[in-house]
């Protein structure tokens, strides 16, 4: 029995296990590339360490892709058959991610809530929870927990700033702009290629309405960005949403290109339909369109991502983003066939009644609605129509999607 850096107890003997673990929980939440990587080097020191095992799971679940069903199920056999001898606490991620893995994402964050009534230093909980539920529109949830939770650490324990995050972004996320830039920039002055401060930071000064200084900021920051993961290309669309603001439309479709959608960029080939670039990419030329920019055949190779994706698009937010490749490109029979899988969707937080609406009402909506009209396009995805706009009410995700100004 080890101890992790915060000094919870951990089922290993193995130190180098413990080492990469701490280490793969602090560049998970940093989005550096190298965490699955560091998640390997703790199993590879001990194949029986069952947090380490939890944390590959978690990161395959959130990695939202149907490709990784098959390792999804392998780590969890792994996990299961390895928890005979571990701690409450260990015992109670397994259950969160048996339960996540069996579409079970209500009772994973029952768990998560129980794991940090009980541990609030346990980081990985806390992060997964929070990440987990933004995905679902539940900003209050966030707040209330990252309230709740973050006071119960102290600043001299490792992660400290990586928790500050949490609290800064729900702040954020809940309009408490300034509270939050304070806390992320003290995050910040910790380490520089701390990218889940670079994320918040973006989304403060992009809600708080300073594109100029927002695209000052990050293009300060791009040195720092060689350790990044895909959250880099989305740091690079939120830079552009604040050049649409400054009305720099040229600047905007070279940047998808280079840094956004650029097919030489080495994380792009090696996952070329990563969630985080789908989103970013639909996104953008969606916005792109509603201005008048002619964005080119650019909707087709996401349309064709799209249509792979029929059946199992991996989580909620992700879509609607998939939705509008398919209305975009006149696809309708294909948008059609989303509708059975999101009506098999089990309601998350009592969401409302499910709707369904044609695809091509969506594709007229895309056409011909002016900016800022939300609910016309996203109830057109036959899926329910209040829990889109609950995952579209999240500050950066509604800026995105509701308006180009301030």
């Amino acid at each position: 029995m080890k101890r992790d850096e915060r000094g919870l107890a951990v089922s290993t003997d193995s130190d180098a296990a413990v080492m990469a673990f701490d280490r793969a929980v602090e560049h998970f939440l940093k989005y550096h590339t190298d965490t699955m990587s560091l998640v390997g080097d703790a199993i590879v020191a001990d194949p029986t360490f069952v947090i380490a095992q939890c944390l590959k799971g978690y990161l395959l679940l959130s990695a939202a892709n149907p490709l990784h069903a098959p390792q999804i199920a392998a780590t969890l056999a792994t996990t299961e058959a390895n928890a005979g001898t571990i701690t409450p606490r260990e015992r109670q991620h397994v259950a969160a991610f048996t339960a996540w893995a069996s579409g079970e994402l209500d009772r994973s964050f029952a768990i998560w809530r129980q794991i940090l009534a009980a541990t609030p230093t346990d980081l990985l909980a806390f992060r997964i929870c929070d990440t987990t539920w933004f995905r679902h529109g539940q900003t209050a949830k966030i707040r209330e927990q990252a309230d709740r939770i973050f006071p119960q650490w102290s600043s001299g324990l490792p992660g400290y700033d990586l928790a500050q995050c949490i609290w800064a972004f729900a702040h954020e996320e809940t309009g408490d702009y300034a509270g939050a830039e304070r806390a992320v920039d003290a995050a910040w002055e910790r380490d520089h290629t701390n990218y889940f401060a670079h994320h918040v930071k973006a989304h403060v000064l992009e809600m708080d309405c300073r594109p100029r200084e927002g695209c000052d900021w990050l293009q300060s920051q791009i040195p720092n960005w060689l350790r990044g993961n895909q959250l880099i290309h989305h740091l690079w669309w939120h830079r552009t949403l604040m050049e649409l603001d400054l009305g720099e439309r040229a600047a905007v479709l070279a940047s998808y290109d280079t840094n956004i959608r650029n097919f030489s960029d080495q994380l792009t080939k090696a996952v070329p339909d990563h969630y985080v670039d789908l989103q970013n990419a639909n996104a953008l030329l969606w916005r792109l369109e509603m201005v008048g920019v002619d964005v080119g055949n650019r909707w087709d190779e996401l349309a064709d991502i799209a249509e792979a994706r029929i059946g199992d698009a991996g989580h909620l937010l992700l879509v609607p983003h998939l939705m509008l490749a398919l209305a975009a490109t006149g696809r309708d029979d294909a948008a059609a066939r989303f509708s059975p899988r999101c009506a098999r969707w089990p309601p998350m937080h009592s969401y409302g009644p499910r709707r369904r609406s044609r695809a091509s009402s969506f594709r007229r909506a895309r056409r011909h609605s002016p900016i800022g009209v939300v609910n016309t396009p996203a109830s057109s995805i036959c899926c329910t129509r209040a829990r889109i706009k609950s995952v579209c009410s999240a500050g950066a995700t509604r800026n995105a999607i509701c308006s180009f100004r301030c």
